[in-house]
């Protein structure tokens, strides 16, 4: 068989499969990533933390058997730490954040039965908790992973509900009590895993390094 058929044969296989999950991440460049973390240990130093969060990440997700969708905000990056062979890439579209990752269920659900999405900011969310997400949507139609600011840091799903992501002061403390709302309004059942904290200022990152 050629190389490329047997490529394409692999990449086929990856899809058939009942499970994927989404990775959303900025393309790594100095000034983009970590804005909040730049203001307080400058751009570089921002940059540098930003990496060692994308690596975390990547070993975090090692363990797991499952089709991963990398999604960049900016353009599809072919020769990064995320190897084409081990990951699907794809870019984001569409205006905030809501819109793109709506986008990015609707794209994956095409494909799967259960999609999950993460962010690269939380270094302690592990293969084990996003298999407990996975198997949280065999008996709930969402599971959400808490983050301590407000937010989420995982968000899962079997059927797009579009309306999960609109009217969402994102980047607030008001996401998770906002999706909650939205998706009660819709009368969706909703499994939590446990709280974790994201990165996003310099003393997350020293709090994590210290521990």
């Amino acid at each position: 068989m050629k190389k490329v058929e047997r490529k394409m044969v692999e990449r086929n296989a990856r899809l058939n499969t009942e499970n994927a999950l989404i990775v959303f991440c900025k393309n790594p460049i100095i000034g983009r990533a970590k804005t909040r973390i730049a203001k307080d240990a400058g751009e570089l130093e921002a940059h540098k933390i930003y990496k060692q969060l994308l690596s975390i990440c990547r070993s975090n997700l090692s363990p797991l058997s499952i089709p991963i969708y990398v999604f960049y905000d900016l353009y599809i990056h072919g020769m990064d730490e995320w190897k084409t062979a081990n990951y699907i890439k794809r870019i984001q579209s569409g205006g905030d954040l809501g819109t793109r990752m709506k986008n990015a269920f609707q794209s994956v659900l095409a494909n799967h039965k259960n999609v999950v999405i993460i962010g690269t900011d939380c270094p302690d969310l592990d293969s084990r908790l996003i298999e407990q997400a996975f198997t949280s949507l065999e008996k709930h139609d969402l599971v959400v992973g808490p983050s301590l600011d407000g937010g989420y840091y995982l968000l899962g799903m079997s059927r797009l509900h579009s309306s999960l992501f609109e009217g969402v002061a994102w980047s607030t403390d008001t996401v998770l009590t906002k999706t909650k709302a939205l998706a009660q309004d819709l009368g969706l059942s909703i499994d939590h895993l446990k709280p974790l904290n994201d990165i996003d200022h310099l003393a997350d990152w020293e709090v994590y390094q210290r521990r």
